[in-house]
């Protein structure tokens, strides 16, 4: 459908990153991760064990506790 291109800000730690929009009705023959693209560029870690998300390289670096999804069903 198109791209946006957003910058993720947080204190000095700027992560810019054009994202692809898609209808969610897209047949795909595969399964595949959304937002893989933006965590491989990000250089992404996620520590199950501690619930948190590091964005960024380097010294530049940000932290996000992530929160449980529920699923429906």
């Amino acid at each position: 459908m198109g791209a946006v291109q957003a910058v993720m800000c947080e204190g000095s730690v700027r992560i810019p990153f054009t994202f692809q929009l898609v209808d969610k009705q897209i047949d795909l023959p595969c399964y595949v991760v959304t937002g893989r693209g933006f965590l491989a560029h990000t250089d992404a870690k996620i520590c199950y064990e501690t619930g948190i998300l590091t964005l960024g390289a380097g010294s530049d670096k940000m932290h996000k506790v992530l929160s449980p999804i529920k699923a429906k069903g």
